[in-house]
Order: C-alpha cells, then structure tokens, then sequence
C-alpha cells in the first residue's frame, strides 16, 4: 500500500461566517473519506498504462514507469513493433483486419521486429476471410517487403510531398502525399501500376513507428537461390548474379544495424550506416544493400550494388607497365652547310648517320624561296602507356579471377590498354569468369569428372585451400567433404583461425599504428594469461591532439599508454556490460577505467566500443572509437628498476630472484645502455660478477621467405625451419602480386652444455671446434683447422666445402668459397677456363663487335679498341662515310656544285655496279650495266633475285625475312619452286596496310598477304609462329615504311604449283575484247567478279543482265570494272587515292578494318579475293561482288501475269475468244446473263459488275436471268522494278552497298518509289547504318554502361571499357580512389571559394560574391557593380559590410528591395468599425482581410492549367460574382502574403503572378507582382486572377445561436433575465426556485444544457392585477420536448413538466381552462411570437400566461404554496427581481440592448460539444398528434423517451430543414 506522503488541505470560504469546505487535489484521496484530516497521494488502478508500475515519488506524487524494453510516459507504454501491432489488432474494429498481418510479421520477421531497430513497418489492414493461406517459407519472402530500415514519420499536415524509402527486400518505395484526400499513398517502383493507401499512419513503438495500409503486397521478391543446405560458395558459384563476386558477411541484417561497424574476413573495419531514405549503407563509400539475408548452409549473403574495395590492398597493384618505343623522325631542316643546327624533337638522340636530304624555306630579301637542305635523323622514345599482364582498359582494372591467375586460368584475358576485361573461355568452361563447366553433368578443376558413368571423388581441397582459412590445413575425407585445421599456435575452426593477440594485430593493417606502439615500447603480455586488448580505431589515432602526441609517444610515456589499453582478464562485450558503472584494472598499476552501458552499447571511460569480441588464443580484442588517455597525475615519472618490474606483471618471478645479490649483479652491465639495434650485432659484455662473468648475445636472426602456400618450403644451409605458424603476406610473381606464407628459418646456434669438456659443435654431430667453457672457462672457441669465426661457424678465407677442407685455385677470378661453395671460379674480364689462366682475344670473334670499316686493336685480355678506317667518321663501333662536301664546300668554288664521291674517291659516288663517266666541269654520270642490271646508277639491282619495287612506296608494310643462312640448306626441289614463283613467294611473307609488331601479330591472329593468302599467328614455348611452321627469330625491327621480322623458315604459299584464277568470261559476251586490245588504254587494271559472285545475283537481275536489249547497259557495268593505263600492284593500291574508271566513275581501294592486309574495293565495300591475276595487257584482281557504278542502276524487272475481267457473260459453248494479246487460262468460268422471254438477246453484261436491281430493260420487254459462261483471260507484261537493296527510278544501290544494304543494321526503302533512306535498328546511325549511336558499342551497338565518371569505348570497334576519370575505377567507373583533396584542408582554395577536384587535380572557383583566381579571393562591395547590386530601380543599396548588402525601398515603396512596388493602403479590418457590425456575442470575420488576398482569387479552366483566353478569363470570373483583377489589387494580395507560381489574365490584359518567396523555379528569384506585360495576343490561354469584395462573417461564440448580426441567445434563463417584457414570469420562477425544491429542481431543469427544451412565456401585458401563478402552473409553460411552429397544427398534443399536456390551438379568445378539452389537458392559443432560440431550448411567446387546471383528488400533486399573493405585488416583486437580476446580467455581459423579438434558424455547424444543435448530438425533436378525445388516459408522462422517438418522427426533418 502507499505511504502517506504528504497531507494537502484544501479550504474553500465563499463568504465570511461561512462554513469551510475541504476537497483534496486530483490524485489525492483523503483519509476517512475526510478531505480535512488530510489527503495522500494514492496509485488508482487506471492511473497509469496496464504495462507500466505506479509509484509514488519522495515530493509526495505519483509517477508511472514502464517496465524493461519499453517506452513512454507511464501513462501510456510501447513495447517493440510485433507487440504494438498486436495490441493495435486488439482492438473489435481492428481484430479481423490485422490478423494476415500479424501472421506475416510473426512468422517471418519476428526475430528483426522484436530485437533490432529502429524500423518502419507498413502494417497491411485486409479482411482475413479473402485472403489466402500464408505459411512461414511466404512469410519470410513478403513481410521484408514491408519494412524500412529507420523510423521514418509522416507529417500530418504534409509539408514534404514526396518520400523515398527502400525496404529490407531491397525495393524502392514511392511515398506521395494527396493534398485533396489529404491522405498518404505509395508505389514500389517495380509494380508502378499498383497503388497502396496509408490508412492510419505514426504508430509508435518503442524500435520504432508502423503504419497502417490498405492492401498487402502478394508479389514476393525477385527469388534469389536461397538454401539453408549449400553452402556459401555453392550458391555464389552456381548462380549468375554472384558471377562477379558481390559480398559475403555472416551477419544477419538485424545484425548489421545494431552493430554500426563489422570486421570482415579481410581485417577490414566496415561502416554499417542508414540513410535518410531506409537504406542499409556500408563502408565509407556507401555502398547499399540490394537484397538481406540469402540463407546458406554456413552463413548468409547479403546483396550489394557496388563494390567493397579494402583500402590496404591498393598500393601494391602493379597496374601500369609502360613500354619504351623508339622511332626514327627527321629533325628541322636547315642549310647542309650548318647541319649542327638542325634540331631534334624532344626526348628524341641525334644519330651520326649520313643527313637525309630535304626542303626548308629561305628566306632572302624578304622572299621566301625553297631551297634543298639538310635534316638530321634522330632516335625518338616514346612511351607508350600499357598494362601489366591481368590488368585491363585505360585505368588497368584487374582481370576477372583476379591479376595473379586471370580467368581462374581457364580462359584468356582481354587485357592490355585497349582490353576490354572479357574473358575467353577454353572448351570446357564458362563464365564472366570462365569458373563454370559448360557441361553441367561435368565438375572438378578441369571439368572432366563425373559424366555420370564412371565417377571420381572430388577434392573439396584443390581450388581456393577448400574455402579454408589461408593458415589451415585443409584435409579431405571423402565425399566431397574436407576438414579444416588451424595450424599449431592458432584457434579456430579452420575456415577462421586466430593467433595471440600480438598476431592478430600485426596481421590487421588496421591495428598497424597500434602495433607499432606496442613494438616500440617494448611491452610484453604475461605468460599464460588472458588479458583484453582495447585497440583504438586509426581514425581515433587520427584525432590525437599534437599536443597529446608529443607528450604520449615519447619513449619514457608510451609503456604506459599502451598497458593502460590492456585489461586484466578476457573479457567480452557481454561481459563488459554485466560490468557497468564499476572500474575495471588495466596492465598499468595507476590505471583504471570505468565502464558504462548507454543505450545498449559498451563505452569504456569516454570511448565507445565499436567492434566487439574479436578472439585471440590469449584474450580477445575491442575496437574503441577513442585513445584512452591515463589521467597525467597517475603518470610514473622517474620510476625506479623494482617499482618499474613491479609495474609489469610478466616479470614477477623474475622480481622475486632479484633478492639474491649475485642473481641482479649478474644481470647488469655496467657502462653501456645497449639499445635493441646494439645487442642484435651480437658480441661479449661484462657483468657486475666480473670479467669471470661475461654475457655473450648472439644473433638469432633469422630469415623470412613469402612464396606459395602449397609448396613445401626448405631453408638454406645452416638454418632451420621454425614450427611457428604461417603467416598470410603478398609476394612478387612475375609482374604481379600474390598471397602466400612466410616462414621463418632461424640460424642454428647451439651452446655449451654443462658437461666438461664441451664443444661449441660436436665433432660427432659435426662440430668445429673446442668451447672454453665453465667456471674458469673465457668462453672462447677453439676452432679446427679450415674454420673460423666467433663460434666457428665458417669457413677461413680460400676454403670451401661443408668440412671447409677444400683450397681455392683461381689465377684470375674469385672463388665460391665458404660452407656452401663449391671451389668453382667466376673469371674476370678477358679471362677464361676452369682456373682463369686463359686470355681472351676480343677481335678473334665477329671483329669484335666494330664496324666493318674500323679497325679492331686488341690492348689487353677482353679488350679491344675500334677506330674507323680513313675517309669514315664514328666511334669504330658504327663508321659512316665522310661527305667532305659539307666542310669548306669541299674546297670548290662557290658556284660550283660539290658532289661527295666517298672513300678513296669510289667510283666517284655511283654504285659498284655502275660505269662512272666524266663530262668535264667537276660533272660525271652513272650508269648500270644493262646487261645485267637495272637502276639509275646510283643503285643497280640485278635482274636475277627476288623483286623489291613492291616496297618502294610508304607502306606501311610488315615484312617476315628468312635468314640468310636458309636458302643454302634448302633442296633442289624448293629452290626449283621459289625461282618459279618467286614474286608470289615474296608477296607471301609481306603484309601491307599495317605496321604488325609481335604482340599485334597475335591480337590479331590472322592477316592477308600481299599474295592475298592468309598467314596464322600462335604462341609456343614464348616464341611467335607463323602457320605452327616457322619461327620468329627476331621481331620489331623498325624501318622508315614498315616494320620486320625475321624467321627460321621459308613459307610456301600453299597454291604456288597450282593456282588457277576463278574469273569469269565478262569480257567477250559483252563485246569488250576491242576496247581491251586498243593499245592506248594499255596497261590496264582490271577487277573481275568471280563465277561465285555472278551466281549470288538475284535470278531477275541475271536475267536482266544477260538479256539481248541490255548488252549495252551490261557493258557499261563492264567498263566500271576497267581501269587504263595503270597497273597497280597490291602493294600501291591503298595509296593511290581516287582513280577513274573507262565509264568515267571513281574508284578507290582501302585497307579493311576486319583483318590486316586486306583490301576492298569503293564504297560497296567488295573484298579483293584473288590477287596478281596477269593477263595480256594487264593485271587483274577478283573480286567477291559486282560492282555497280552510279547512274546505271540495278534493274530486276519481271514479267507479270495478270487476269482480265470480262464483262460478257454468254451462252456455254459460245463465249467469245480472249482479247487480242492475251491467252485463255484454264476452263470457263459459270456466270448469269439476262435474256429476253420472248426472243433470244444479246450477250447481257455479267452479274459480277452489274447489280440484278439495276437490270437493263430491252425495249422495255420482259427479261429472264439464266447461267451462263464467260472465258479465264490473262495479259504478260514486263514490269519495271529494282533489285532488293536498290532504289529509285535509276535503282540506285542503297547505303551501304547492295550486297548488305543499310550495312545490315537497318531496313532500306528501296524500290523504284523507295527514298533509299535507311531506318536503323536500335543502337545504330550513320546514312548507311554504319555508326553506332552515342553511347553504344561493339558490332552489335549494344548500350554502354558507364557512369558520369568515365567514358564509353564506344562505336562498332569499341569494346566497351570504361575510360574512367581520374580518381575512379570499376567495370562502370563507379568506384572512387582518389582521395577527396576538395575535403582536406579544401583543396588550397580559399575559403571564399568553391572546391571541385576532376581526378587529381584540383580547381578552384571564387563565390558568387567573392572575385579573384580562386586562390586568392577577396569580397566585393555589392553595390558597386553598376546595378545597384540587383536592387529595384526605387531601391537604395546600403553596403551593410564586406560581401553583403540591404536593399531598402523609397519613401512610397514596398518591397523587398529587390522589386518595389508602389505602396498600397491595405484593407481595413471592418470588425473594428464602431458600430461593430456583428452582435457582441458574435465573433467577427472580415473575410476580405482574413483570408489574406485582398479578395483576389486564383481561377483555372476545367481542362486544367493555362486553358483560358482573355475573353474566357473574364467570363469566368463573371461566373464567380467576380471582376478580373487589376495589377494594383494583385500587388495588394501579394503584399498581405499571396503567393502562386502560375500565371494568370489580369484587367489590363496583361498576364503575371504573385511571388512572396524567391525562387529560381518561380519568377526566375524574384519578389512581387511578376509581369509577362500586355499581351498583343489576347488568344493566349493563362489561367485568371478575379478580385471579389468579402463580406463580414459573423459567428454566436460558443453558447450562443443566432445569426450573429443582430441575435447572439444563450440558455432559456439567460434569454428571461435579459428581457424585459418577460420580467415578471422570470421573477415568478425565481420564487418559486427559492420557496420550494421542486421549484429549484425546475430552474435546474430549464437551466441543464444536456437536454433541449420548450417554453411559452407569457409577456408582462398578460399578467392582470394580483395574478399568481402557482408551481404547477408555472411548470405547465415547460416541456422536454422540442416544438416548433412548422409542427403546431389544431389539436397539437405536447407533454409539460408538470404532467399534464398542452394542446396547441387557435380557438378561443384566451388560455382559460374551460374549454372543452380532455381531462388533465390545456389549451394553448394567442402566441404572439413563434420560435426564439435559446441555446438548450425554444420559447414560445404568449399573450397571456397558462393555468393548470383543477386535477382530481387522486391524480393531483401536493398543492406547492403560491408563488404571490397577488398580481400587484407579483409585478411589482418580479419587475424589481427582474430588473437587478437584468442589470446584474447585462454589467457581466456588457450588453447594452434587451432581447428583441425574432424568430431565427438554428446553427448546424456549432462546435460546442454539448450543444443539442451539433451533429450527433442533437435532442430527440417531436411532433404532438392530435389527441384522442373522449379518452381517460390523457396524462402526459413528461419524459418518455418511447413517445419522444416513436411518435414524434416528423419533428427532426422539420428542424433540418429549418
């Protein structure tokens, strides 16, 4: 029971003398039920929520609180969300309706709804009787889809319209507020059509708030391969969507948010957050969610739209991997004479080779004239960007599979710059990846196991360790089953394993500054104890202060920053919270913390823990958000050896030894603080104990190997491998980077035992020497013979061998001596043999690398000079001719022409082969002997040997040279065919159009020859081969006009013996052979379709071809394939531009884009198939097409079978015969014919063209309809028409060519009516359908996928790849690398400045109202910028300070100052106009004012916004009562706050809007009246502004009705003290209420406002002298009905309070009871004013006052005393009652007039919650019958509520009406 707390009394005297009266307060109760003794405050049963305890506070109140895990005031507690739905459907209204929901939300996400938070739950309300069954598994799929991560709220007023949310199924949700339901709706974004309704919404919970909905979502998610019975990687591997590997976290999604932070697997700390829209964000990227909680054997996979880069594995990509090209380019051309002034381009080395000739131009005298001169060439690098091998496209993004194994292995990677990242596949496999089998009945690493006959187990272990942890050892058992085992020193169940707390954070590179502490400090943790570690975060180092820093990390304070981080004692995050508010110790004996447990999460001191229980073997570990800092008093300062031992646990026993003296002197050294760097140098100290003594440190160093952790590891010779488990580290493989282990080889050291006599090294274990050891012993080693060192661990200098027994014997070289040498020499230079005593001669081999024109001069063993021979110049390596001509101008004349003639004056500068003759004057001339050479005699060829002439042009060209050597190792028979086709077998190893360096030869795979053959490319054994036969010997040998490789093999074309051209006869059927032979148009180049190209035309167009009548088109066709007076060779023909054919068309050749070294032909894009077709008169090409030359058109016209309809229907047996011209087809055909009854007529027309109620009439005879016959004649005629692909009446070839018109990416309009226009297909542009569209790829044009930050390699030859901005990556550039420079420090830009960073580079803007280089900015004065600073023309700019400004309006003006309009005199409020003009019990409203518009109104059209013209607009607001409004009255609406952003007609015909707030969207940011001006075109159609003047409202305050003007009445009793007239009938009830308490119940009764009531007053005039009206008499003038006038008919029955009945009548002169009228009733007539309301009643007013008449004996009640003794003094007692009661009334009310007599209609609309006017409230209003005469039960029950409902049902559509 409560306690009494406080006593409250509570006095109330209303008048002196008076008795006290005591009530206690709310709350309070009071003792024996007497408020005087004292009240206590008591908990009521009710007080507080059925949930929540009562209690009673120490100030003597009662509180309530809600009990665990709920929220609340106490008088109203929430649980989670699944219990507030529950007791929401507790309710009878809600009960059926919540049941599915509650179902679904139980059996599917009860776990998340009852632990985790906060959410938002739509919560469906649907009839449970059509809804369907729901089980757990659809349970599971449908509730996520109505929760929100996050509590989100909706505004009852809707201030936001719009809300995006997203549900923990991933959806996206639409939320919209309906301004006009004023209700919520929603949509999810893959179901658009369907729309849900917020029913009830912010219910509240105590994880969060749920809303009540219309409808539930049926449709599940897009299923995902959920399975509790496979495990993780099964279902990545075996689903498409995973293919590319999204992400893996064991943690449930409730999970997820409570958390806030997770560690992965890869020791990464990552960032759980939610975004304002519900959407689960991780990492500090942000990366959502799209779908939670794929169930899994062995964990759950959560679904993520990005990627989650760990940040410490980006350093060590090796993306780039550019390559060094050189290139040979002239320098500036300049006067042979200054040649050294010739430069050359940059990054470019001068080569000292002979000038290459050229034309600059001089300038002399102010002409420009060219003249010949001099360039240097010069050696160019270049670097030319690439990727390293598995990195692909302009950022170098890894391969799938990863750049270390791309494609898993099983496919190859399009990698490289231009690399598109794609995988292709080897048979067998599939995949993004190529990690699928393409079998699905194959499986295993090679997908060659199990075709389901002969099966073989599967090693679970083979790919990836088994899904082990990297340090496990994974086992299979068979089965498909492994094992997983940590190794020795780790925990764990394999697939984690765990070392100590040192290895945990050493091997996360989160921990790494921590670590790092720990290291420096040198702290060690206790043997054998458990501790915890409290590892701050490194954005929590980040935040140390420099002061901190500078104090903490100084060596003599850090060991104590890092114990106070360790605790006494494993404890977990559990644990922790069991601990709060008490402290817990840490390793620092001076430091202790407390620990706090706020609003579920674990805060240690002032650090909350982030990442919970990470396990170690020794303890367990906390991530903290903060460095805990020890209080600086508690600091140790200048400690001393046992206070500092005494601080460090690990050292107790080694405390306690110190007791013994001997022990502590033995463990000092005296003189020396050796640091750690001094004692791992090894060496000897002395102790305190003397020289005898000595401490000898030795280096156990020892040495760390990273490779493949499935190798098996050796150390080298003289180490050991330590059983210490493997660490995970990333090693080097070729270019790229790998996981593996490290494992540790420690140096074999071993010690003298304390057995004498000992060795350092048994010799029977193979020691080496002899230890000086015990008590007298120096410790010094003896060694045997061939050894040395400290402790004889090597070997003397010159010996070598295990034993070191062996001796060097180098004469000049070095030995490989030592334990592990083997006695072998390494030469000097110039020496050689197995003991270097052999000299070598550097001129004996290829004369010593020298030029062929230097003499090579031996000066010592292996080495040697080069000096060029005379008339050469260079370093002897490289010797060039001397020109002599440019020094001096080789002593000629000065207008003589030196010509250098070269060494020794060599046949005066012409070739060997030449004849060099004199002509005088310093000339000569050379010439080749014709006999057996050709050329211009400065190089003669032989006429014998291959022919180079294809080479002489620009190539560019790919050449394959067989060395040298081959040809004389080749039989006779392929010398016999080489001479024979000697030409095709050069053209065979030649490849035109393209410059082919090796890896482009095997990009590409194939190429065309210059012969016109295909070569193949592959890769073997690291070598290049052509055809699998020949071998790339060296390759890339770059020259002016192509490149070379040379190889180990002549290639033989393959038809070199027999090739025969597939050409067809054109010439001689279309008659050619004439012009072909006529010598002038010789030679000639000629292309010939072949007899496969001839076929493939359609049969009409060959028909058209070759008929008779087209031989002259088919010529001209002919002769566009003819080419005079050329014969060009594959070689030239890229490079000779536009030619003409002998029709005169052009004609040009190009290089295919398809394969290198192939050729088309025009436009019509025909392949040359066939190559050096060499015919009399010329050289021919086949071609795959017929080409079609412009004008002639491709004709296929047909033949056309039509039918004749005949009109003649005649007698069977004599139809008529076909007309001229066509030919019968078929038997006749049956038709009727008319005829004559009388005679035989004539043929009548068929019934087929004629109607039968149209028949002719034959001279007006009578006719007959019979069966008759008419013939089947059909007409041929030639039609014209163009073959497909063509259009036009000239059936022109359609772009792209006939062959594949529109390139086969669109549809022509071809036909001879055709446009020839091409309609692409999707993804395609161009005329001729050849692009791809902006933003598609590939030859299908498929759309590209890549973000804002990249760029598409677009177009048919792009691939795709992304070309992301600088600072992003990914497949789509999604992903941000660089740092965010705009964020730290911003940038450098001034703070005045905005930051924007694209890439790396940073650039700055100045702000709108600052001005310089972004820098540097500087504010400028508004004002000054010549407009005022953007104020109205009728503003001033005040300069308020630097960078702001105030517009402030002229005297006259309003405005913001930005706009100003002249000043209006705004709206009076007329309520306060004297006279008010509504009653003072009303309340005022002037409308006009109020609403704030000034009576201006906006107005659109039915059809919606902008649908009236200016006639329209002002009809409309003639509609409304209303004018259109001027712009002065619309400025006035704006001013009082009117705002609209649509334009509308104003009076002057011009069209604008009111702006209050600026915006850029409306009024383009300004304020006021925003013009369009007068229109010119009153068509326009705008919406309208109508100006209409309100009037006033007034409304009766509550307790009130009237009309409000001139009528406000209150209660009857208020309505009979206010009115004079009715002074004497007040006072008389005044009277009777204090004579008797009947009377005063009766005053009660007219006084209660519960109930509604009528009332007949009789005025003052009907009382005579000394009248007196009893009390039954005045409760006769009373009824609890409700009687209106519309209700009095003759006879009206109405029950009184009194008893009796009333009937309403007109007859008789008064209300005398002498009428005859049924006993116990009284008439009622002479009622001088119907129907005055009253606020619970009506009155009723009378002439005269009514009687009661005399009652029987039996029937009467007791007589109650008269109310006056006679009318007299009635008046005048009730007029002066009256009278003060009146004044007393009126001073408290202020009214000045009495009431006035007027009838009025109730107010339906009063507010006043007992009002009996309002609705639902309203009093039962009854109609009296007429009563039955003559009978005896004529009493009158004043209250019966079954006459009241039952017989009086007109009674309450009359009062609606009213």
């Amino acid at each position: 029971m409560p306690a009494v707390l406080t006593v409250v009394m509570s006095l109330s005297c209303p008048c002196p003398g008076a008795q006290a009266s005591c009530s206690c307060k709310p709350g309070m109760v009071s003792i024996n039920h007497n408020a005087s003794a004292g009240c206590f405050a008591y908990c009521f049963p009710n007080a507080c929520d059925r949930s929540a305890t009562c209690q009673v506070t120490p100030d003597g109140k009662t509180s309530c609180v809600c009990k665990e895990g709920e929220v609340g005031d106490g008088r109203a507690c929430y649980g989670h969300l699944l219990h507030e739905v529950q007791k929401a459907g507790q309710t009878s209204m809600m009960f059926l309706r919540l049941r599915v929901a509650l179902t679904m939300l139980d059996q599917g996400c009860r776990e998340i709804l009852t632990t985790s938070g906060p959410f938002t739950v739509l919560v469906p309300s649907i009839s449970s009787i059509l809804s369907r069954n729901i089980n757990a598994s659809l349970a599971q799929q449908l509730c996520k889809q109505h929760i929100i991560a996050g509590q989100h709220i909706l505004e009852e007023l809707g201030t936001q319209y719009t809300h995006r949310w997203w549900t923990l199924a991933g959806q996206e949700i639409t939320v919209t507020f309906n301004r006009f339901v004023r209700k919520y709706t929603y949509k999810y974004k893959d179901q658009p059509q369907q729309t849900f309704t917020i029913h009830k919404a912010n219910y509240p919970a105590a994880n969060g708030v749920f809303h009540v909905v219309t409808a539930l979502r049926w449709q599940p998610p897009t299923e995902l391969p959920e399975d509790p019975k496979r495990t993780i990687s099964q279902i990545l591997a075996s689903t498409e969507a995973f293919s590319r590997f999204e992400t893996i976290l064991e943690l449930t999604v409730e999970k997820l948010i409570s958390k806030g932070r997770v560690l992965t697997t890869a020791n990464q700390v990552l960032a759980v957050n939610i975004s304002e829209e519900g959407r689960i964000l991780l990492g500090p990227e942000g990366v959502p969610l799209r779908r939670v909680d794929v169930l899994a054997a062995n964990g759950v996979i959560h679904l993520l739209e990005g990627i989650l880069l760990p940040p410490t594995i980006l350093p060590i990509l090796p993306k780039h991997c550019s390559e060094e090209q050189h290139k040979i380019v002239a320098g500036s051309c300049v006067d042979c004479q200054v040649l050294n002034t010739s430069t050359c381009p940059p990054n470019s080395v001068t080569l000292d080779i002979f000038p290459k000739e050229c034309v600059y131009t001089y300038d002399s005298s102010g002409l420009n004239v060219l003249r010949k001169g001099c360039a240097r060439y010069c050696n160019q690098t270049i670097l030319k960007p690439g990727c390293c091998k598995g990195f692909f496209g302009p950022d170098c993004a890894q391969c799938p599979g990863g750049f270390s194994n791309p494609c898993y292995g099983k496919g190859n990677c399009s990698d490289g710059v231009r690399g598109n990242g794609a995988c292709l596949c080897f048979p067998d496999y599939k995949g993004i990846a190529c990690h699928i089998c393409s079998n699905p009945n194959k499986h295993g690493d090679q997908c060659q196991e199990g075709d389901g006959y002969v099966c073989s187990p599967i090693d679970p272990c083979r790919a990836g360790n088994g899904g082990c942890h990297d340090l496990a050892t994974c086992r299979a058992v068979g089965g498909g089953q492994r094992v997983c085992t940590c190794p020795s020193g780790y925990e764990g169940d394999g697939l984690s394993c765990y070392g100590d707390i040192f290895q945990e954070l050493e091997a996360n590179a989160h921990f790494s500054v921590f670590y790092q502490w720990i290291k420096s400090a040198g702290i060690t943790l206790p043997a054998a104890s458990r501790v915890t570690a409290l590892v701050p975060s490194e954005s929590a180092i980040r935040r140390l202060s420099p002061e901190d820093q500078a104090f903490w990390l100084q060596p003599r304070m850090l060991p104590q920053l890092v114990r106070a981080h360790f605790l006494q004692g494993a404890l977990s995050e559990e644990e922790l919270a069991r601990l709060g508010g008490q402290d817990v110790a840490t390793l620092s004996p001076t430091t202790r913390w407390e620990i706090h447990n706020i609003s579920g999460r674990v805060w240690v001191q002032n650090a909350s823990v982030d990442v919970a229980d990470l396990l170690a073997t020794n303890g367990v570990l906390h991530v903290l958000s903060q460095v805990l800092l020890p209080p600086r008093r508690a600091v140790l300062v200048g400690q001393g050896l046992l206070q500092q031992l005494d601080s460090v646990p690990a050292f107790r026993l080694f405390r306690e030894l110190l007791q013994d003296a001997d022990t502590v002197r033995h463990h000092v050294v005296l003189g020396e603080a050796l640091s750690m760097e001094a004692l791992q140098r090894g060496g000897h100290r002395n102790s305190l104990l003397g020289p005898a003594h000595w401490l000898v440190f030795y280096n156990h160093s020892g040495q760390e190997k990273c490779t493949n952790c499935t190798r098996k590891f050796r150390c080298t010779q003289g180490f050991k491998l330590e059983d210490t488990p493997k660490k995970s580290c990333v090693y080097r493989s070729g270019y790229s980077f790998s996981r593996g282990c490290s494992y540790t080889c420690a140096k074999k050291i071993q010690v003298c035992p304390e057995v004498p006599p000992t060795h350092v090294f048994d010799q029977r274990e193979g020691g080496h020497g002899q230890c000086q050891d015990r008590l007298l012993g120096s410790g010094e080693c003896r060694c045997q013979e061939g050894f040395h060192g400290t402790a004889c661990e090597m070997c003397e200098l010159g010996r070598y061998g295990p034993n070191c027994t062996g001796v060097c014997d180098c004469a000049h070289g070095l030995c490989q001596e030592g334990l592990r040498g083997d006695g072998s020499c390494v030469c000097n230079v110039g020496w050689q043999g197995l003991r270097c005593d052999q000299k070598v001669d550097p001129c004996a081999h290829d004369h010593g690398g020298c030029s062929p024109h230097a003499n090579c001069t031996k000066v010592a063993p292996g080495q040697r000079t080069c000096t060029c021979q005379d008339g050469y110049t260079g370093d002897g390596e490289l010797c060039q001719e001397i020109n002599s001509c440019l020094i001096h101008h080789g002593g000629c004349h000065l207008h003589a022409e030196c010509i250098p003639t070269g060494p020794q004056q060599n046949n005066g500068g012409c070739s060997p082969y030449a004849m060099c003759k004199s002509t005088g004057d310093g000339q000569r001339t050379c010439t080749c002997d014709a006999a057996h050479t050709v050329g211009d005699g400065f190089t003669c060829r032989a006429r014998v040997g291959l022919e180079y002439k294809e080479l002489k042009g620009d190539g560019p060209f790919t050449i394959f040279v067989p060395h040298a050597d081959l040809m004389t190792n080749l039989s006779q028979d392929e010398l016999a065919r080489i001479r024979a086709h000697r030409q095709l077998v050069f053209r065979y190893h030649v490849v035109g159009c393209r410059q082919l360096r090796s890896q482009e030869l095997l990009e590409e795979g194939y190429v065309t020859t210059l012969s016109g053959h295909p070569l193949r490319f592959s890769e073997k054994e690291g070598s290049i081969y052509l055809n699998d036969y020949a071998r790339v010997l060296s390759s890339d040998q770059q020259a002016v006009n192509g490149v070379l490789h040379f190889i180990d093999r002549v290639l033989l074309p393959p038809d070199a013996l027999h090739w025969e051209p597939d050409a067809a006869p054109i010439p001689r059927v279309a008659g050619l052979l004439p012009l072909l032979r006529d010598a002038s148009h010789r030679p000639l180049t000629m292309l010939w379709p072949t007899d496969s190209a001839l076929r493939a035309l359609p049969p009409d167009r060959q028909a058209w071809l070759y008929h008779e009548d087209h031989r002259n088109k088919l010529a001209a066709i002919l002769r566009g394939h003819v080419i005079r007076n050329i014969e060009a060779l594959a070689s030239d023909l890229p490079n000779l531009g536009p030619l003409r054919t002998m029709h005169g068309t052009p004609i040009s050749f190009s290089c295919s884009r398809a394969r290198p070294g192939e050729l088309t032909v025009g436009e019509d894009d025909a392949h040359i198939v066939q190559r050096h077709l060499p015919f009399e008169g010329g050289l021919a090409y086949g071609i795959d097409q017929l080409l079609e030359p412009p004008g002639l058109g491709a004709r296929c016209d047909r033949f056309e079978t039509r039918p004749l309809y005949l009109k003649i229907c005649s007698i069977c047996g004599l139809e008529p015969p076909c007309p001229e011209g066509s030919q019968e087809q078929g038997s006749p055909e049956a038709c009727w014919r008319y005829y004559s009854k009388f005679w035989t007529s004539p043929p009548l027309h068929s019934l087929a063209l004629r109607s039968i109620w149209a028949r002719p009439s034959l001279w007006g005879q009578p006719q007959g309809l019979g069966r008759g016959c008419h013939r089947n004649c059909v007409t041929t005629t030639w039609k014209p028409s163009c073959c497909p692909g063509h259009y036009g009446s000239e059936c022109r070839a359609c772009p792209g060519g006939a062959s594949s018109p529109c390139s086969d990416h669109g549809m022509c309009v071809d036909g001879m009516s055709g446009s020839g226009q091409c309609r692409c297909r999707s993804g395609f542009a161009g005329t001729a359908c050849e692009l791809c569209a902006p933003g598609a790829f590939g030859p299908h044009c498929q759309a590209c996928r890549c973000t804002s930050h990249g760029r598409c390699d677009e177009g048919l030859g792009g691939s795709g790849s992304c070309f992301c901005d600088e600072g992003w990556t990914g497949p789509h550039c999604e992903v941000q690398l660089v740092a965010d420079l705009c964020q730290d420090g911003r940038g450098g830009c001034s703070e005045h400045a905005s930051c924007s960073q694209v890439g790396t580079v940073v650039t700055c803007t100045c702000l709108p109202d600052y001005e310089g280089d972004g820098w540097s900015c500087r504010a400028r004065d508004p004002c000054a910028d010549g407009h005022r600073g953007g104020c109205s023309e009728h503003a001033d700019c005040l300069n308020t300070g630097p960078n702001t400004r105030r517009c402030v309006c002229h005297t006259g003006y309003v405005g913001d100052g930005l706009q100003c309009l002249e000043e209006l005199e705004p709206p009076v409020d007329r309520c306060l106009g004297q006279p008010p003009p509504c009653h003072v019990d009303a309340v005022c409203t002037d409308l006009h004012f109020q609403e704030k518009r000034a009576g201006v109104f906006h107005l659109q059209a039915t059809s919606g916004p902008y649908g009236l013209n200016f006639s329209e607009a002002e009809a409309a607001c003639e509609a409304q009562g209303a004018v259109l409004a001027s712009l002065l009255q619309l400025s006035a609406a704006q001013q009082l706050g009117f705002h609209l952003c649509l334009v509308g007609w104003l009076a002057n015909g011009s069209a604008a809007h009111p702006v209050v707030f600026p915006a850029a969207d409306c009024g383009d940011g300004q304020v006021g009246v925003v013009s369009l001006g007068a229109r010119k075109d009153l068509s326009e159609c705008w919406d309208a502004y109508c100006y209409r003047v309100q009037d006033v409202s007034c409304h009766c305050r509550d307790g009130f009705v009237g009309d409000g003007t001139s009528v406000c009445n209150g209660k009857l009793l208020d309505i009979l003290a206010t009115t004079a007239n009715f002074s004497t009938f007040y006072g008389m009830l005044l009277g009777y209420a204090n004579a008797t308490p009947r009377g005063l119940d009766f005053l009660d009764f007219l006084d209660d406002e519960l109930t509604y009531k009528t009332l007949f007053v009789p005025v003052n005039e009907g009382f005579m002298d000394n009248m007196t009206l009893s009390g039954p008499d005045l409760e006769l003038h009373a009824s609890n009905t409700t009687f209106l006038s519309t209700n009095a008919s003759q006879g009206t029955l109405l029950p009184t309070h009194s008893g009796l009945c009333l009937i309403i009548s007109d007859v008789g002169p008064d209300n005398s009871s002498w009428a005859p009228v049924a006993p116990g009733a009284v008439v009622v007539s002479r009622v001088i004013v119907w129907d005055i309301m009253a606020f619970n009643g009506i009155i009723h007013t009378l002439a005269s006052p009514l009687l009661a008449p005399p009652q029987p004996r039996a029937l009467a009640a007791p007589e109650a005393p008269p109310v006056a003794v006679g009318a007299g003094a009635v008046v005048a007692a009730g007029a002066l009652l009256g009278l003060v009661v009146g004044a007393l009334y009126l001073r408290a009310r202020g009214k000045a007039t009495g009431f006035g007599f007027s009838a009025f209609q109730a107010e339906g609309d009063a507010d006043d919650d007992f009002s009996p006017w309002q609705e639902g409230t309203s009093p039962t209003l009854v109609s009296v019958p007429n009563p039955v005469f003559g009978s005896h039960d004529t009493f009158c029950e004043p209250f019966d509520d079954s006459l009241l409902e039952e017989d009086f049902p007109d009674t309450q559509r009359i009062l609606a009406v009213k």
